[in-house]
Order: C-alpha cells, then structure tokens, then sequence
C-alpha cells in the first residue's frame, strides 16, 4: 500500500492539516493558519496558508513508491491539494488513467469530476480512512 492521509493540526480547534506518506512515514504540513510554518510565497486558501512544495513532495514520494504498490491512498483530492499542477498531473495520470487500485476521499466540490465509487460523509472521513488502512494492514 502507498499514498497519503492529511490529518487535522488541532491547537484548540483545528489550525492545519498534514500530510503523511503510508509507504515511508514522511511527515509534512498540507496548509496551516499560522503562516511562520509555510513559505510566505505560497498560496492561500480562506483562513489556510497552503504548503504547495510539502505537497509536491509528497506526490514525489509517491509516485517513487507505486512499483511496489498496490493499492494507492489518496487522502484527500481537495481544493488545497489542487493547487499544485504536480499534483493535478498526479491525479489525472495515476489516479484516473492509472493501473493501480485505488482508495481516494474526494472533497464535495470536486466530486463531479472523478467518477469515482462510494461518498462518505465529511465527518466521518478520517475515522474511515484509519479503518480501511488497518483492515488493509491486517491481511
């Protein structure tokens, strides 16, 4: 298995999301409001500072990992992930037009763009994805 999760950064409320790559455990910042964290030429969505080279970096680590893959998580196609072109190129090339299985939350606003299998609920994503992650472990 390879991919990504984007868990919430929570300070008292949640202020961010990370990015984490299943197949190494390499750990980077997806957006957070406090922008010290994050490049000041990056780009901002609503209250959140987006950490394009964190997500590209990741896609990198990735796509490095699908030979030994077979499964690719993507958590999550959403606005701030689509800010990086490297990333669209990604999802257009290895998610969509890929031979790899996929398991991917794709956020409300892009769902009519990928057709792609089953909607969960926004709030129940995260406790999905963990699930399905340690089913997947388990075998």
């Amino acid at each position: 298995m390879c991919g990504f999760i984007s868990p919430e950064i929570r300070d008292n409320g949640r202020v961010g999301f990370s990015l984490i790559s299943i197949h190494d455990g390499w750990k980077g910042v997806l957006a957070n409001v406090k922008t010290s964290s994050i490049e000041p030429s990056e780009a901002k969505l609503g209250k959140y500072v987006v950490n394009v080279r964190d997500i590209e970096e990741c896609v990198g680590r990735v796509v490095a990992s699908l030979d030994e893959c077979d499964l690719l998580v993507v958590d999550e196609i959403g606005k701030m992930e689509m800010l990086s072109k490297k990333f669209r190129d990604f999802v257009e090339d290895v998610v969509i037009e890929g031979d790899i299985d996929v398991f991917a939350t794709v956020h409300r606003s892009l769902v009519n763009k990928f057709d792609m299998g089953i909607m969960i609920r926004v709030d129940e994503v995260e406790r999905v994805v963990r699930e399905v992650i340690s089913l997947l472990m388990s075998e």
